[in-house]
């Protein structure tokens, strides 16, 4: 390969530093890769056999290190398919979408939101006949929502929910059949603990409403979309473990009086998510999104392992982006 002559000019450069950097952070990498599927219940998820694999290649207008956070939407016969990319040539996580048919064969719609902040977990859900997204704009100190103007490709600002802290992996349910109320559940950044927020509308104004939580800080960190399942509310979360991301639990949730409770959920096996030692969930995985789909829950889920990844372009990325501090070196 011969590189440009500008690009000659930086490599000169940026050679006496290389070797700040071991030659495993350049050729192993951890790949995450997305399921998509229907399954009866929520048992033996990391060994089962998905009908497809979403994974970087499918991305085509970015030089995509992973695919993760994955929310599925169905409208009419046809299934959206949302998720983090993590593009290598701005350094920062960007929006995207699939479609499909079949739940078997995914067609690539594109970048979806780009923004000048690292973007993540495109919690994208349907309201009355809308649909309306809440990502993670934690860099930007806010949690955004944003209004489908053209479903699924272009996307508008509505209102900022929360502003002033670096919010992660914001999730919000509607509690309609209970209170009528909004709920926001949301994490700071290396915090200790949860944070939910109430609101009688979608665009608020939100109120803090007190947690009674019975499991550990190590539990906080939501991990997919809030769902209800025989009469009662759960949230994923993720647990860090060895490394980041490795598992996920399910939380049980109660709202019935006001306020927010909850503990460790039952008649599930704890954690769903594991890793499995071998594939693609090798080394954990820490995203669950559960919808009910005719009689069946229809699950989106990422998983990680470790790869040689001797792309040179990819490779050429990473030394650019930890010498110069591009997004997230």
């Amino acid at each position: 390969m011969t590189l440009p002559t500008s690009r000659r000019r930086v490599a000169r450069q940026l050679l006496p530093h290389l070797r700040r950097i071991p030659l495993s952070n350049l050729l192993l990498r951890q790949e995450y890769v997305i399921a998509v599927g229907p399954a009866p219940d929520l048992t033996g998820l990391p060994g089962r056999t998905w009908p497809s694999l979403v994974t970087r290649e499918l991305v085509t207008d970015a030089v995509a290190e992973y695919v993760a956070d994955p929310f599925v939407l169905r409208r009419g016969d046809r299934y959206h398919l949302f998720f983090e990319v993590l593009n290598l040539e701005t350094g920062r996580g960007e929006l995207s979408t699939a479609h499909s048919d079949d739940l078997t064969h995914w067609t690539y719609g594109g970048m979806i939101l780009r923004e000048n902040v690292h973007l993540s977990y495109p919690y994208v859900f349907e309201h009355g006949r809308e649909v309306y997204m809440v990502p993670e704009t934690g860099e930007r100190g806010t949690v955004t929502l944003y209004h489908a103007a053209d479903f699924p490709h272009r996307w508008t600002r509505v209102v900022d929910l929360l502003r002033g802290a670096p919010y992660v992996d914001s999730s919000v349910f509607h509690d309609a059949a209970g209170t009528g109320d909004w709920w926001l559940v949301t994490s700071i950044a290396g915090g200790v603990a949860p944070l939910v927020y109430r609101a009688a509308q979608l665009t608020g104004p939100w109120d803090p409403v007190d947690v009674h939580a019975s499991a550990g800080p190590q539990l906080l960190r939501s991990a997919g979309r809030i769902f209800s399942h025989g009469g009662r509310w759960y949230r994923p979360v993720q647990r860090p473990g060895l490394v980041y991301g490795e598992d996920v639990s399910l939380m049980c949730i109660d709202v019935r009086d006001g306020t927010y409770r909850e503990t460790p959920a039952t008649g599930w096996p704890q954690p769903v998510l594991y890793p499995s030692g071998t594939g693609w969930t090798s080394l954990g995985m820490h995203h669950l999104d559960v919808q009910s789909s005719g009689g069946e829950l229809l699950l989106a889920v990422d998983g990680k392992a470790l790869i040689v990844d001797l792309n040179r372009r990819r490779m050429w990325l990473r030394v650019r982006n930890k010498l110069l501090g591009v997004g997230r070196a």
